[in-house]
């Protein structure tokens, strides 16, 4: 869970600094957003298979990614939206 977590984190900083040097913040939104977004559909897919142990481990590891992915894509969303680039 920690490592999944630390992951997930990870992955939000190298989008930002990715938008930030190329001034590009689209380009943060797909890395964070396309991260996000197969991290829960990976999760829901071993949702949907007999559940094991480890399917169950795999489910709450991909979910603790994509949580800071969300996060980072609700703020960037939420700043383009309201403040004019």
């Amino acid at each position: 869970m920690n490592k999944s977590l630390t992951l997930g984190i990870a992955i939000s900083l190298i989008s930002l600094i990715t938008g930030f040097l190329t001034n590009n913040w689209f380009l943060a939104v797909k890395i964070t957003g396309m991260t996000a977004i197969v991290s829960i559909l990976l999760a829901g897919i071993f949702m949907g298979a007999p559940i094991r142990h480890q399917e169950n481990k795999w489910i709450k590891n991909l979910v603790f990614i994509a949580i800071p992915n969300f996060i980072l894509l609700t703020i960037l969303i939420s700043i383009r939206t309201f403040i004019s680039f």
